[in-house]
């Protein structure tokens, strides 16, 4: 890979990593300005002004990292008109079936469990859970998308995922046996207080899985999807797992045993997991 360094002229408060906050200093795609990706104009607002972010990717030297500067809060990225419903996709669906099955068959996951999914959409996923009588709470940050899954029946907060939130959460329903997310880490400005919070909302002996793109893949595919301006870091499980497998069926899954320390970068095809003990 070929990377461009940033002139130190043009390094600032923003041009830290979200991860170690080392000074970014390596251009890897710089695709212009762009809009929102999930904002859609009304006829009504066709003649006002759209705004515009950076679509500029930098990859981070110290732990690898790729990701967008922060300038759209989460909050204008999740607005009440939010247009991303994950039950749109009859594939999508069929593939969260089988996630179900997956889990189920293979940890035993019964009406005495809790699952919960971070980023949890219009229950897309966890209706699933429900269909086999099996206790859910689903964690999304859109009220409108929210309020779709609810009438679903699926119990959904509209909070932002992090370890205050993680806290409140588990002193109310209690602790997952099985926490998810779906294409979330890339979405989430504050990557330590995500990661922090699902250590939080993780029961002693739960289990972890966590969906998102592989740098590598993208770059063979020449896909440049992934690179929108409501996706801050590209590709990264951060701190306090210990794995139990790794599987390009695009799940990761953890075991929640003592939590030892680990990170998991992806660039260019290389995976660095360093010693757990």
């Amino acid at each position: 890979m070929h990377s461009q360094t940033i002139p130190p002229s043009a390094w600032g408060s923003s041009s830290k990593c979200r991860f170690c906050a080392t000074d970014l200093k390596h251009s890897v795609v710089d695709l212009g300005m762009s809009p929102l990706c999930q904002k859609h104009i009304t006829p009504q607002h066709a003649n006002e002004a759209e705004k515009f972010y950076p679509l500029h990717a930098y990859v981070c030297h110290e732990c690898w990292l790729v990701q967008l500067e922060e300038f759209a809060t989460p909050d204008e990225i999740f607005a009440e008109d939010y247009a991303y419903f994950s039950s749109f996709s009859d594939s999508w669906l069929a593939h969260c079936r089988q996630y179900t099955e997956s889990m189920v068959n293979r940890f035993g996951f019964n009406s005495s469990k809790l699952v919960v999914e971070i980023a949890s959409n219009d229950g897309y996923l966890l209706q699933w859970f429900v269909e086999k009588g099996i206790p859910v709470l689903g964690v999304e940050p859109a009220a409108n998308v929210a309020q779709a899954a609810r009438q679903k029946g699926i119990p959904t907060e509209v909070l932002f995922f992090g370890a205050q939130v993680a806290q409140d959460l588990a002193n109310q329903y209690g602790k997952a046996d099985l926490l998810l997310g779906n294409n979330v880490l890339a979405h989430v400005p504050d990557i330590n207080d995500f990661v922090g919070g699902m250590k939080i909302m993780l029961a002693e002996e739960g289990v972890i899985t966590m969906e998102f793109p592989h740098l590598q893949r993208l770059m063979e595919g020449i896909s440049l999807i992934p690179f929108t301006t409501n996706i801050f870091p590209i590709c990264l499980l951060s701190q306090s797992t210990e794995f139990s497998s790794i599987t390009a069926s695009p799940y990761l899954m953890c075991r929640n045993y003592q939590l030892t320390a680990a990170l998991c970068a992806f660039l260019d095809g290389i995976l660095k997991i360093p010693p757990s003990r």
